[in-house]
Parts: structure tokens; sequence; C-alpha cells
């Protein structure tokens, strides 16, 4: 069980870190950047709220391992599409 809150503390921490990116861009950004940075946050929450809540869940017939191996990747996937429309 520990290293299921060791996961959902790298994914809030995750999560928490490009929120604040967001913050400054919409803050110190030229417009363009600071509107897609207003829209971001939504998305973080969303995300964050999601794999937190999958974490707990592991899909029946499927081992752990596979599972939050696609889990953190899909994860990375994820927060990746939204750091580059940042």
């Amino acid at each position: 069980m520990a290293r299921r809150s060791v996961l959902k503390k790298n994914i809030s921490n995750v999560c928490e870190l490009i929120m604040a990116e967001c913050l400054a861009i919409s803050l110190y950004g030229h417009e363009q950047e600071a509107e897609n940075a207003v829209h971001a946050p939504y998305a973080l929450v969303r995300l964050e709220s999601d794999y937190r809540s999958r974490i707990s869940h592991v899909e029946p017939g499927m081992k752990a391992k596979v599972y939050f191996n696609k889990l953190i990747s899909d994860f990375n996937k994820d927060i990746q599409d939204i750091t580059e429309r940042l």
C-alpha cells in the first residue's frame, strides 16, 4: 500500500508544479500563451482526480505491475500534451 500513496503524491506534485507554471505564464506571458494557461488548470484538476482514483482500483484480470506501468505511461503522455499546449 505504501507504493500507491507514493504514486498519488507524485501525481499531485507534478500537477501542482504545472499549475504553478500556468499561473506564471498567465501573469507574465504573452496574450496567446496566457489564454492557453488559463484553460490548462481545469484540465490538470480533472487529470489529477482521474489518475488518483484509478490508482485505487486496479482493472480486473490485469496484473498489477502491468496496470501501473500503463497508468504511469498514460499519465506521462497526458502531462506532455498539456505542457505542449502551454
